[in-house]
């Protein structure tokens, strides 16, 4: 019996786009003998993919939220930023 007459076998979804959709590795990196497929930089950006087609962690929206004051920061007079009265 061959792997591929395994009821249920199926690689990576990039070894058949047509039907997935999903882009396959554009990059290669050299494992000292052997060369793996990986996903490029741009690849990375656009497809939100680590090197070896992994979902990449979400990365936080910059702009929202407040920054975290220094620890060594005085409050602000009348606290909030207010003028005291």
């Amino acid at each position: 019996m061959y792997a591929a007459d395994t009821v249920g076998a199926s690689g990576p979804g990039w070894t058949d786009p047509a039907s997935t959709g999903i882009d396959p590795p554009a990059g290669e990196k050299d494992m000292g003998g052997w060369f793996m497929n990986v996903y490029t930089d741009e690849q990375h950006a656009r497809l939100r993919v680590d090197e070896t087609g992994e979902a990449a962690a979400p990365s936080q929206p910059q702009g929202f939220g407040f920054a975290a004051a220094p620890e060594d920061a005085a409050p602000a007079p009348g606290g909030f930023g207010l003028p005291s009265m």
